[in-house]
């Protein structure tokens, strides 16, 4: 090859080196721009609710792979990098369990659960023992129905909420359990239930209203299970459903939204009432999808009533979501 050639050859390489490395700025920027327009707007529309459904972690993910290998970017892609690792950190996600009141250990002994879940306990000082809720997207039961309630028998407890259970679903595996199945969803509870009809219009958003009776009294449990299609605007039934949860007194809520935690509406609870992650949870708060979680899509949202005393997100290989964990306690009457 000639000098001439070589020359040649270095300046080509060059420029597509330079044109690469200008596609690269505009697709970080572009991706940023979208996030931001989604995390400002949210799921105000249809077109600002896709943008709003943009995963943080997968952006944060993708910035950090452009800054470790396009050198000439870094400066760049560094400072689009301040917001969404900001909100990643300081806003999805909390790392300090909320204070409250110690207790003794005894509280929690028959609710001990795997070291392997982000786990915050939050003490009380009675010395009953919390009642234990636990909620599962099974996934249809694909990975093995039998191995999935094996695990939830080992958490002990007290009312279960199951979405997407499996077609062949058998009440009776839920031994001591009373159970009613419901449109693609189950509950059981150590206690007699009742339930409503379906609550919010239009088929989108299955929302029930279910009472169980227990000793200590009788729980409002509001179960829901929004449609996963993308091409739905989910605000218009969220916000139906929020407003059930002060008319119709409701104790805690849980399902599959198919919807951020941030969602507008999410945003905006009836007075005295949050969601549990916020009050007695911690670390990674995305539910969706198992291995590697990036949407808070499952949420569980207590009323004035209830106490939290623990609330916990567990991963397993038996379903794309993790499961939900809530211990709780009556708070007194006035």
């Amino acid at each position: 090859m000639s000098a001439l050639s070589r020359a040649g050859f270095v300046m080509g390489s060059r420029k597509i080196g330079i044109d690469f490395s200008g596609t690269v700025r505009i697709l970080s920027i572009g991706l940023v721009a979208v996030w931001v327009l989604g995390q400002i707007l949210r799921d105000r529309n249809f077109w600002t609710g896709l943008m709003f459904y943009f995963p943080t972690p997968v952006l944060v993910g993708g910035l950090l792979l452009l800054f470790t290998f396009f050198r000439t970017s870094r400066r760049l892609i560094f400072g689009l990098l301040i917001a969404p690792l900001g909100m990643l950190l300081g806003v999805e996600n909390q790392w300090q369990r909320p204070s409250s009141p110690a207790t003794p250990n005894s509280t929690m002994d028959r609710h001990q659960t795997p070291s392997h879940s982000d786990t915050v306990t939050q003490d009380t000082p009675t010395n009953l023992t919390p009642v234990r809720l636990v909620h599962w997207n099974l996934a249809r039961g694909v990975m093995g129905w039998e191995k999935q309630w094996r695990y939830i028998e080992s958490l002990h407890p007290d009312v279960i909420v199951l979405s997407e259970i499996p077609t062949l679903f058998d009440a009776a595996t839920l031994t001591g359990f009373d159970v009613l199945v419901i449109d693609g969803m189950a509950v059981a509870c150590h206690g007699l239930m009742t339930k409503s009809g379906p609550l919010v219009r239009g088929g989108a958003l299955q929302a029930w209203h279910v009472t169980c009776q227990f000793s200590e009294g009788s729980l409002a449990l509001m179960i829901a299970d929004m449609t996963s299609r993308i091409g739905l605007a989910r605000d218009p039934y969220l916000r139906p459903f929020v407003a059930l949860l002060a008319d119709r007194k409701i104790d805690v809520s849980v399902g599959d939204f198919n919807a951020p935690r941030r969602s507008l509406a999410f945003c905006d609870l009836p007075s005295g009432y949050r969601h549990a992650y916020d009050a007695a949870g911690v670390g990674w708060s995305y539910t969706w999808p198992v291995p590697v979680p990036c949407l808070a899509i499952d949420q569980c949202i207590i009323g004035p009533r209830l106490k939290p005393v623990r609330y916990q997100l567990q991963s397993t290989l038996l379903s794309d979501h993790r499961l939900q964990i809530l211990d709780y306690e009556w708070l007194p009457r006035n």
